[in-house]
């Protein structure tokens, strides 16, 4: 279970919270496409793969064996 900590500012009613990230929509299409035009390879990345049935373990390998995968992928 995870917490996520909150300030004064978040608190007050004529505060606006604004979402900063290093990654753009850009960036996300280029990576999509570079992968789709082969020229990077995923699939060093999945470690492990489980079919929707498995889910329970696939969840399982990612809460209690952290150090065992990268990328877990639930397939259907």
């Amino acid at each position: 279970e995870e917490t996520v900590p909150f300030n004064r500012l978040h608190l007050q009613p004529n505060a606006r919270l604004i979402d900063i990230t290093t990654w753009r929509r850009l960036d996300y299409y280029n990576a999509m496409r570079y992968v789709i035009e082969g020229k990077i390879d995923i699939k060093p990345l999945m470690t492990q793969k489980f079919t929707l049935d498995e889910w329970e373990k696939g969840f399982d390998m990612v809460t209690n064996h952290k150090s065992e995968c990268l990328k877990v992928v639930i397939t259907p």
